[in-house]
């Protein structure tokens, strides 16, 4: 039986023939071409020539810029250097890897795992793009994870998880889809209910020829070549997931042996029925029949994550009663509320 899941992903195989077909018009827009270029380096092979325009690029560039550049952007530019030059000085690679441990460690996601950031600033999207980056370099290009070995894999997987709920929730096929890369390159499982939810929202985005594009965008789809330099970027990053699936078989399987259907608007129906009482609920089954549930418990890591996600998701809707409601749970398990609280107060 071919399922919708199966159906998304085999879909994947068209993006690469629109990328090819339209390759003319990455060339007119210098932001479009590298990262064309940066596309070139995922998967099971390095484009060298790639390389060689990226670190050209970094050379003239970047460095001219860097007065002009916050501290964060000098940051991904430091990083995404290291990692050009770890693939293009094979010989030195480990001496660029350890550089680029020491910047990780100094850098965003890292300090997000440690617990010196709330959660709640994932409400941000530009902090989204932050972890995403901070994966896709340091990996170099998904081709080393071992800096990602010796990290709290739970905590790890709870914050991608969050940001999934999040972007879903706004609909937000870029960061899904830059997501969904990084839970590749790190193969790291996904709830099965996030990943339908996730699937569906990026298949009803897809058009016949394999383009992936944003539903308030869907009026520019006559006018693409107008536009490109504003809605190529999603079927970009496609393409990157479908070279990470193909080169990642345990990733392919989890991703393909799905028995779900995906329906249109799947995504908002299923979180739609996650109210504070069904929470509840969850959590004294968690706590009467741990056997049953050590699964569950594992996959959502803590009962108290549970509830962030969940206030996280109701506060960027200003869903007001819902939080209060939540709040109270939360403090009750040994949740920290006041963040939660001072963010209420704001809406309020």
């Amino acid at each position: 039986m071919v399922t919708g899941m199966d159906r998304f992903f085999l879909s994947l195989n068209k993006v690469e023939d629109w990328i090819d077909n339209h390759l003319p018009y990455f060339y007119k827009n210098k932001k479009s071409l590298l990262e064309y270029h940066q596309m070139t380096l995922y998967g099971d092979r390095v484009d060298m020539k790639s390389v060689d325009i990226l670190l050209k690029c970094y050379n003239s560039q970047y460095q001219s810029l860097n007065n002009l550049m916050n501290s964060d952007e000098i940051y991904y530019r430091k990083i995404e250097y290291l990692a050009l030059m770890s693939l293009k000085d094979y010989r030195n690679s480990r001496e660029y890897r350890l550089k680029i441990l020491n910047l990780f460690n100094s850098g965003f996601l890292h300090q997000l795992l440690l617990g010196d950031i709330p959660l709640d600033i994932l409400l941000s999207r530009e902090h989204l793009y932050a972890i995403t980056h901070d994966i896709f370099y340091t990996s170099i290009f998904s081709k080393d994870k071992s800096i990602f070995e010796n990290i709290d894999q739970n905590k790890l997987s709870s914050i991608l998880e969050l940001s999934l709920l999040i972007s879903i929730k706004r609909k937000d096929i870029d960061v899904i889809m830059e997501l969904m890369c990084c839970l590749s390159i790190l193969n790291i499982p996904i709830s099965d209910y996030i990943l339908e939810i996730s699937v569906s929202i990026l298949a009803n985005s897809q058009v016949d020829n394999g383009f992936f594009i944003y539903d308030e965008d869907r009026p520019l789809l006559d006018k693409i070549e107008d536009f490109f330099p504003k809605v190529y970027h999603t079927t970009l990053v496609a393409n990157i997931l479908n070279k990470l699936i193909k080169n990642n078989m345990n990733y392919s399987e989890l991703f393909l042996s799905k028995a779900t259907e995906v329906k249109p608007d799947r995504a908002l129906e299923l979180l739609q029925n996650i109210t504070v009482e069904s929470i509840d609920l969850l959590y004294e089954k968690m706590k009467n029949d741990s056997e049953e549930y050590s699964y569950r418990i594992e996959k959502l890591k803590t009962y108290k994550e549970i509830i962030a996600v969940y206030i996280l998701i109701h506060l960027f809707y200003e869903n007001i009663k819902t939080v209060e409601k939540l709040l109270v749970i939360y403090e009750r398990v040994g949740g920290e509320v006041k963040l939660f609280r001072n963010r209420l107060i704001e809406l309020l």
